[in-house]
């Protein structure tokens, strides 16, 4: 333990008192004291910090630093809900529920589970869910919960999966429910139900008429699985163009099976070229000629079209032209829509990004400049999907050379600001911080200078 971090963060004016309380709970830099770890999470209440007035009401819920109460840790999960944080609103229906602090009031624990669900709370949509299944505070609905808990697992929430698998052919129903009220997701399952008899006998032909309808509603999955039904024959006469054309629109969507039958397709055709002399000269100087797919994600970006490529006669250097992304970068665009985009939206997007971001990595590469500048914005006919962009300062994840740190000051891991060297770790991190700024709306650190002070609060704990 370093003694001289301690007595940094005590005197450090600048550092946050919910930041003091966080180091201090978890032993971040300093020795762990619960008591202190209290006291400075009650002062950022005191100055209205809702991450701070959340953390009082767990310390007085569990006795951390100060004695139990579950009245005061009830009133603090109450603050924080009239705060529009949904952790807090999740809280508040839990204590509701099960009268901790508060007398129990099932109708309001399921008002409360419900809004936190609404703004993307994990737990909450599960919650909604059990008390739809159960009859908690409103009427039992097992549809409905079983799109609650359908909406939990595919945010990985581990007892909203078990839920949707306990009863295949019971989910099979409420998928075929939802895609009759045209839920594009609901279509997609029924149809995936059909192709492999899930629940349902199966159907290869419905199969591919509730893909092709997934794929109309522009679902990504099911413009990909059209394309492998075409290919293979699946529930529809085989046609190899058709096949194609549906597995290209799912690659410019980022669909990474759709770009690898893409990639495919022309390493199959003998004698392959691009058609320009460039493109292929570059595929050469990349050293991806060979067409592995994952290496080839770099030059295609694994997104954006390429519409043509030019080079500098003096410098021969090359620039090619990309399809033009109609909503900026994402930076820009938090700051005109964050008010519009719901929670849903804000996880699909972050999905996005990570799909884009693991075939980076997969194809052993390091970003090196990952920030929200660098994420580019689509709208497509029913949705808008992002895209990672800007490769210029990319690497293998093997180049261990270091020199001078390049970047943008609050996505710069901790490790990178130390010693300056970039892993896909630290393209990780910053996408840690992306997360942050989708939830929040607020460019990280805001109202820090991006200089040396920040760099050293960061590499001494404090994140955004």
């Amino acid at each position: 333990m370093n003694y001289n971090n301690s007595i940094y963060h005590e005197n450090s004016a600048n550092l946050d008192s919910y930041d003091l309380g966080y180091n201090y709970q978890r032993d971040i830099g300093v020795e762990k004291d619960e008591r202190k770890a209290f006291i400075y999470y009650q002062k950022s209440a005191e100055i209205g910090d809702v991450n701070g007035i959340f953390q009082v009401g767990y310390c007085y819920r569990n006795g951390t630093g100060i004695e139990k109460d579950e009245h005061k840790a009830f009133i603090y999960y109450q603050k924080c809900s009239e705060m529009g944080d949904a952790l807090g609103m999740r809280n508040v229906g839990y204590c509701y529920q099960h009268g901790i602090g508060v007398e129990k009031n099932e109708q309001k624990a399921f008002i409360y589970y419900q809004k936190s669900a609404e703004m993307g709370n994990i737990d909450g949509i599960y919650q909604t869910g059990y008390c739809y299944q159960n009859g908690i505070g409103v009427e039992k609905d097992e549809h409905k919960a079983f799109i609650y808990y359908q909406k939990s697992s595919e945010l990985w929430h581990a007892k909203g999966h078990s839920k949707v698998e306990k009863d295949e052919h019971k989910a099979f129903i409420y998928f075929q429910k939802s895609a009759d009220m045209d839920d594009v997701r609901g279509t997609y399952q029924v149809a995936y139900c059909y192709n492999y008899g899930i629940g349902v006998e199966k159907n290869i032909k419905k199969a591919f008429e509730y893909y092709q309808k997934s794929a109309d509603m522009e679902y990504v999955d099911g413009i990909y699985n059209v394309g492998r039904c075409y290919e293979n024959g699946i529930g529809v006469e085989k046609d190899i163009v058709k096949a194609f054309g549906y597995y290209q629109k799912s690659s410019y969507m980022g669909h990474i099976d759709g770009i690898r039958q893409l990639i495919d397709s022309y390493v199959t055709s003998q004698g392959w070229t691009s058609g320009n002399m460039d493109i292929d000269e570059l595929m050469i100087v990349l050293g991806i000629f060979n067409f592995n797919p994952l290496n080839m994600m770099r030059l295609k970006g694994c997104s954006l079209e390429i519409y043509g490529l030019t080079q500098n006669t003096e410098t021969k250097e090359f620039m090619m032209v990309f399809q033009y992304a109609n909503k900026g970068n994402l930076r820009e665009f938090l700051k005109s829509e964050f008010t519009k985009l719901n929670w849903e939206e804000k996880l699909w997007h972050l999905l996005d990004i990570s799909k884009d971001l693991a075939r980076i990595h997969e194809a052993e590469y390091i970003h090196g400049d990952f920030h929200s500048g660098n994420i580019l914005l689509h709208q497509y006919i029913s949705n808008i999907k992002c895209y990672i962009a800007d490769l210029g300062l990319s690497r293998k994840k093997n180049d261990f050379s270091k020199g001078n740190i390049y970047g943008v000051m609050p996505y710069i891991a901790p490790e990178v600001l130390i010693d300056g060297n970039f892993t896909q770790a630290a393209d990780i991190y910053g996408f840690g911080v992306i997360m942050a700024e989708m939830s929040t709306g607020e460019r990280p650190y805001d109202g820090y200078l991006f200089d040396k002070e920040l760099a050293i609060k960061i590499c001494r704990g404090l994140r955004p």
